[in-house]
């Protein structure tokens, strides 16, 4: 499938308006949160209520022309995931805004000393007085060993010998990880429901692709190279939605990624240059969240905080970029030929 239409339809949906369809929605999930909201609930329990009420309003994205499941459209195009990002709210900073007072209640010189250095760029940090908001590193390695089922079972198996603090955490845990499921199931019906009408051959394909995957990934854990480059897509997306906390850093994906590579190359459902394409397709849908012709104002405008750090030893440092990722399992591939 041409790269050109993949484009086109990306940044066709990745306009202005999804800024203000994600405000639109953080507003009407916010009203329905304050009034379910009471007084003495613990923030664990704020977290729950806030992962069914996105999860049930939210309504999948899924693409003609991309190949992967992941866009929840409840954030702004450029977000990472954090609550707050260049003036855009989404609804997973609810919980965050009811408690956020209590930075400032416990020592309120301080606080105020804190908004006016970091207003004068004395220090950048996304939170009050460290990163609360962004600049995390996801571990995507228990996904990928054992799905988010696997998640789900180690907290449902410490619940035995919890306290009831540890409890509602552990609870809040559980919930997160049966709304992730919820949300891929929605991934699902909404392919099925396109394929019932679509007749481009190419795009069927990738329709069938998805309404398989995302039925099972990421609660199982991804079985193919596909199934686990989604993954990424996918956590970054709705992880992001649930909990507003933005991951800047995909990690070590070339690491976590090149068995599922190996394996499906070995088992021949996989080509070196169909491989080569879903990296090119992942790479570029990303690179389509914003206007990179747009005008440098800010130190931050052209910060899409999709880094992919690649290791390589002839030369000690670590490099972000796309041409590093596609050239680290371009050098893969030839010591595995």
């Amino acid at each position: 499938m041409g790269f050109e239409s993949l484009r086109k339809e990306m940044r066709s949906f990745y306009g202005p308006e999804r800024d203000e369809a994600a405000e639109l929605f953080c507003s009407e999930c916010a009203k329905i949160l304050d009034s379910q909201y009471r007084e003495d609930m613990s923030v664990f329990a704020m977290k729950r209520l806030q992962y069914r009420v996105i999860t049930d309003r939210m309504q999948p994205i899924v693409f003609r022309y991309n190949p992967f499941y992941y866009e929840t459209g409840t954030m702004a195009p450029i977000c990472d995931g954090a609550r707050t990002f260049r003036g855009h709210h989404h609804a997973g900073g609810w919980t965050y805004w009811k408690n956020e007072h209590f930075f400032e209640d416990q020592d309120p010189e301080l606080y105020h000393l804190m908004k006016r250095q970091k207003s004068e760029k004395m220090y950048l940090i996304c939170g009050p007085y460290n990163d609360t908001s962004q600049h995390f590193c996801f571990n995507h390695r228990p996904v990928l060993l054992t799905g988010l089922k696997g998640i789900y079972e180690k907290a449902e198996a410490a619940m035995k010998d919890a306290d009831s603090h540890e409890k509602d955490f552990l609870l809040s845990v559980m919930e997160g990880m049966l709304c992730l499921k919820a949300i891929s199931g929605k991934f699902k019906d909404r392919a099925e429901e396109m394929l019932k009408t679509e007749t481009d051959t190419a795009v069927r394909k990738n329709l069938l692709r998805i309404a398989d995957a995302a039925g099972r990934t990421p609660w199982e854990r991804p079985k193919t190279f596909y199934e686990a480059l989604n993954m990424y897509a996918f956590m970054r997306k709705a992880l992001g939605s649930l909990e507003g906390i933005g991951f800047s850093s995909f990690g070590r994906i070339d690491m976590d990624l090149y068995p599922f590579y190996r394996q499906d190359i070995e088992a021949g459902i996989l080509t070196k240059e169909e491989a080569y394409e879903l990296i090119a397709e992942f790479l570029l849908m990303f690179d389509c969240h914003y206007d990179r012709d747009m005008k440098f104002e800010g130190y931050s405008d052209h910060e899409l905080e999709n880094t992919y750090p690649v290791w390589f030893p002839q030369k000690p440092m670590f490099l972000s970029a796309s041409q590093s990722f596609r050239d680290s399992i371009q050098q893969k591939t030839k010591r595995s030929s």
